[in-house]
């Protein structure tokens, strides 16, 4: 075996083993974050944010990883939670949009569990 592809087996180990880290860590906050369903429903401003924080920092952490269906689960969440504050929406359908965003993303975290090789 070659030099560079002995590297390219090290840099994969090192990716699949920082994804499931991420993984982890983005699993504990986002049961943390679903624990204040009942704040998202009732509009609260704080939630709504701590919500976008997650989302950016989430797609900030996934995209060196290559992890494109979480960014994609990310992006969702972090779409609905601009969109609650940049349009004049209505409350209870942004917030059925925002937690079906939410179990859609602890559906893909529970695939990456399963297949450490998944992307």
């Amino acid at each position: 075996m070659s030099v560079a592809h002995d590297l390219n087996v090290i840099d994969e180990q090192k990716r699949k083993e920082s994804a499931q880290t991420l993984v982890a860590e983005t699993s504990r906050q986002l049961r943390e974050l679903r624990l204040g369903t009942a704040a998202l429903e009732s509009g609260d401003d704080a939630q709504w944010r701590e919500a976008r924080v997650f989302a950016l920092e989430l797609i900030q952490a996934a995209t060196p990883l290559e992890l494109s269906l979480l960014i994609a689960c990310a992006k969702e969440v972090l779409h609905f939670s601009e969109r609650r504050f940049a349009f004049n929406t209505n409350p209870q359908t942004i917030t059925l949009y925002m937690l079906s965003a939410l179990e859609t993303l602890a559906l893909e975290l529970e695939r990456l569990k399963r297949d450490p090789n998944a992307r």
